[in-house]
């Protein structure tokens, strides 16, 4: 196996972008920019055992940073001591930063070790871990718990994480699991907060129903929020979408029950999900950018990229 990272540029605001170069410097897969206040830059990545570059024969995962606009990019391993040699890790999706300008992101291992929480007090540059205690979580979730969690804080300084857990490991109370799904497509999201800067965690709530992941949310410009996900599964069509929401005091509230926006919905019926993601930026004329990927109809198989289809959608709000 052989994957890059590619980086495409734009310098209109989305409306046409570079060609995609190869990142020599970073290693792949699944990479999230993360823009801090100074100017840094930060991207979570992890790579795949199979890679060939993978001389250790588990995930591996580290955050890279640069300070020059993402020309060039140094890594940090992320390998907590806590764990037994040869164990593989998985971060969170976005590292956050936090009202003090501290920056924090989470590392999970399917091998039954403690969920760990690193942080940084210089913008990324050194890292400090530590254990952490999740209140609620079943004793017998073995699945990595922080791997692609989205962390936000409200304006009161709560830590909000949106966490995707194994749905047959820990169901949506009063909902009956679905009956056929492919592979771990049927997944959902958990909501953590913390009230602590991130030491101690419980369960604040459901997010969304079973087949949705990959959240996103931003800061509207008039002070909504917008919460971008993807649905892999069980609800037609599969692709991005959104809902506007608000903060409240204890994190923040969104309605699945109407006005969700479909952003993208062009994985032909009938096909296995192909594509997804969408984290969306407001420009400063309100104008939203969601990138996103999809699976046309000459690829129906899940494996395989010869038809997998990469588009941005630049948007509007009413």
């Amino acid at each position: 196996m052989h994957e890059d990272v590619l980086f495409l540029h734009s310098a209109d605001d989305g409306r046409s972008w570079s060609d995609p170069g190869v990142a020599a410097d970073v290693l792949p897969r699944e990479p999230y920019l993360c823009p801090l206040s100074d100017g840094t830059l930060l991207l979570t990545m992890h790579l795949h055992p199979r890679d060939h570059r993978n001389s250790a024969g588990h995930v591996q995962t580290y955050i890279y940073r640069s300070v020059d606009g993402g020309r060039t990019w140094v890594a940090y391993p992320l390998t907590p001591d806590e764990y037994r040699p040869g164990t593989g890790a998985m971060s969170s999706r976005n590292s956050l930063e936090l009202q003090d300008k501290s920056v924090i992101l989470g590392i999970s291992s399917m091998e039954d070790q403690p969920d760990i929480i690193y942080r940084s007090h210089d913008h990324g540059l050194t890292w400090t871990h530590e254990p952490v205690t999740v209140h609620g979580k079943p004793p017998e979730y073995t699945d990595p718990l922080w791997a692609e969690t989205f962390f936000w804080q409200n304006r009161a300084g709560r830590i909000l994480a949106l966490c995707r857990v194994n749905q047959k490991q820990w169901p949506i109370e009063g909902k009956p699991l679905p009956e056929k799904v492919h592979y771990d497509q049927a997944e959902r999201l958990i909501v953590l907060c913390s009230d602590d800067h991130g030491h101690s965690w419980q369960v604040h709530g459901n997010m969304g129903d079973y087949g949705t992941m990959y959240p996103s949310i931003v800061r509207l410009q008039d002070g909504r929020l917008l919460l971008t996900y993807t649905v892999r599964s069980l609800d037609l069509p599969l692709g991005v979408r959104a809902v506007v929401g608000e903060e409240t005091e204890d994190g923040f509230s969104f309605s699945f029950e109407h006005d969700i926006m479909i952003i993208d919905g062009k994985t032909p019926e009938g096909n296995l999900s192909g594509g997804g993601f969408g984290n969306t930026i407001q420009l400063n004329d309100g104008t939203l950018v969601t990138p996103y990927s999809y699976r046309n109809a000459d690829n129906p198989e899940a494996a395989g990229t010869q038809s997998v289809q990469m588009e941005i959608a630049r948007w509007q709000l009413p």
